[in-house]
Protein backbone atom coordinates (compact mmCIF):
# COMPACT_ATOMS: atom_id res chain seq x y z
CA UNK A 1 0.00 0.00 0.00
CA UNK A 2 2.70 2.74 1.13
CA UNK A 3 5.13 2.07 -2.48
CA UNK A 4 1.41 2.67 -4.30
CA UNK A 5 0.88 5.83 -2.76
CA UNK A 6 4.26 6.84 -2.99
CA UNK A 7 4.17 5.60 -6.96
CA UNK A 8 1.15 7.61 -6.96
CA UNK A 9 3.12 10.81 -5.55
CA UNK A 10 6.17 10.29 -8.59
CA UNK A 11 3.33 10.34 -10.92
CA UNK A 12 1.87 13.55 -9.71
CA UNK A 13 4.92 14.96 -9.16
CA UNK A 14 6.05 14.73 -12.46
CA UNK A 15 2.45 15.71 -13.95
CA UNK A 16 2.45 18.75 -11.76
CA UNK A 17 6.13 19.46 -12.63
CA UNK A 18 6.77 20.18 -9.12
CA UNK A 19 10.70 20.53 -8.24
CA UNK A 20 11.99 19.16 -4.89
CA UNK A 21 12.27 22.85 -3.94
CA UNK A 22 9.14 23.95 -4.33
CA UNK A 23 7.61 21.02 -3.11
CA UNK A 24 9.38 21.24 0.10
CA UNK A 25 8.39 25.32 -0.20
CA UNK A 26 4.64 24.01 -0.30
CA UNK A 27 4.00 20.75 2.41
CA UNK A 28 7.08 21.74 5.18
CA UNK A 29 8.86 18.57 4.47
CA UNK A 30 12.81 18.68 4.05
CA UNK A 31 14.16 18.34 0.25
CA UNK A 32 16.84 15.82 1.46
CA UNK A 33 13.94 13.74 3.26
CA UNK A 34 11.58 14.19 -0.14
CA UNK A 35 14.24 12.87 -2.05
CA UNK A 36 14.53 9.78 -0.58
CA UNK A 37 11.33 9.52 0.16
CA UNK A 38 10.64 9.73 -3.67
CA UNK A 39 13.62 7.42 -5.06
CA UNK A 40 13.73 4.98 -2.46
CA UNK A 41 11.19 5.03 0.38
CA UNK A 42 13.25 6.37 3.02
CA UNK A 43 11.87 8.34 4.76
CA UNK A 44 8.38 8.44 4.00
CA UNK A 45 6.70 8.48 7.33
CA UNK A 46 2.93 8.65 7.65
CA UNK A 47 3.30 12.29 8.32
CA UNK A 48 5.50 13.06 5.73
CA UNK A 49 3.24 11.71 3.22
CA UNK A 50 0.44 13.04 4.35
CA UNK A 51 1.35 16.40 4.15
CA UNK A 52 3.08 15.95 0.73
CA UNK A 53 -0.22 14.12 -0.51
CA UNK A 54 -1.84 17.46 0.67
CA UNK A 55 0.80 19.58 -0.82
CA UNK A 56 0.19 18.00 -4.83
CA UNK A 57 -4.03 17.34 -4.08
CA UNK A 58 -3.84 13.89 -3.64
CA UNK A 59 -5.99 12.26 -0.98
CA UNK A 60 -4.59 9.51 1.16
CA UNK A 61 -6.17 7.02 -0.31
CA UNK A 62 -3.69 7.65 -3.08
CA UNK A 63 -6.45 9.31 -4.83
CA UNK A 64 -6.18 12.93 -6.80
CA UNK A 65 -8.64 15.58 -5.13
CA UNK A 66 -8.86 17.38 -8.52
CA UNK A 67 -7.49 16.33 -12.18
CA UNK A 68 -4.01 17.68 -12.58
CA UNK A 69 -5.22 20.48 -14.70
CA UNK A 70 -7.77 21.45 -12.04
CA UNK A 71 -5.31 21.59 -9.35
CA UNK A 72 -3.07 23.68 -11.62
CA UNK A 73 -5.80 25.82 -12.52
CA UNK A 74 -6.38 26.16 -8.45
CA UNK A 75 -2.98 27.34 -7.77
CA UNK A 76 -2.15 29.64 -10.57
CA UNK A 77 -5.65 31.53 -9.22
CA UNK A 78 -3.80 31.24 -5.70
CA UNK A 79 -0.87 32.89 -7.14
CA UNK A 80 -2.69 35.13 -9.37
CA UNK A 81 -4.66 36.56 -5.98
CA UNK A 82 -1.12 37.12 -4.60
CA UNK A 83 0.26 38.98 -7.26
CA UNK A 84 -2.98 40.93 -7.95
CA UNK A 85 -2.88 41.81 -4.12
CA UNK A 86 1.06 43.44 -4.42
CA UNK A 87 -0.38 45.38 -7.55
CA UNK A 88 -2.97 46.60 -5.56
CA UNK A 89 -1.30 47.47 -2.19
CA UNK A 90 1.49 49.62 -4.23
CA UNK A 91 -1.24 51.32 -6.10
CA UNK A 92 -3.36 52.20 -2.46
CA UNK A 93 -0.11 53.54 -1.42
CA UNK A 94 0.45 55.64 -4.66
CA UNK A 95 -3.91 56.60 -4.29
CA UNK A 96 -4.45 55.28 -7.42
CA UNK A 97 -6.71 52.51 -6.12
CA UNK A 98 -7.93 49.85 -8.10
CA UNK A 99 -11.43 49.50 -8.94
CA UNK A 100 -12.91 45.91 -7.35
CA UNK A 101 -14.07 44.99 -11.56
CA UNK A 102 -10.50 45.69 -12.64
CA UNK A 103 -8.79 43.87 -10.39
CA UNK A 104 -11.40 40.67 -11.26
CA UNK A 105 -10.09 41.03 -14.85
CA UNK A 106 -6.31 41.25 -13.59
CA UNK A 107 -6.86 38.21 -11.84
CA UNK A 108 -8.82 36.56 -14.54
CA UNK A 109 -5.91 37.30 -17.23
CA UNK A 110 -2.89 36.00 -14.57
CA UNK A 111 -4.53 33.18 -14.62
CA UNK A 112 -4.71 32.74 -18.33
CA UNK A 113 -0.93 33.95 -18.66
CA UNK A 114 0.43 31.29 -15.36
CA UNK A 115 -1.67 28.59 -17.24
CA UNK A 116 -0.54 28.87 -21.32
CA UNK A 117 2.96 29.29 -19.24
CA UNK A 118 5.23 25.86 -18.33
CA UNK A 119 3.86 24.80 -15.12
CA UNK A 120 7.27 26.05 -13.30
CA UNK A 121 5.47 29.34 -13.21
CA UNK A 122 2.87 28.62 -11.35
CA UNK A 123 5.23 27.04 -8.81
CA UNK A 124 7.88 29.88 -8.19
Amino acid sequence: MAADILEILRKRRKELDLSFALLAERSGVAIATLKRMFNDGEGASLQNVCVVAQAMGVSINGQPTDASADFLEKAAMEKARKLVSMVQATSALESQAVAQGAIAAMIKQTVHELMAGPTRRIWA
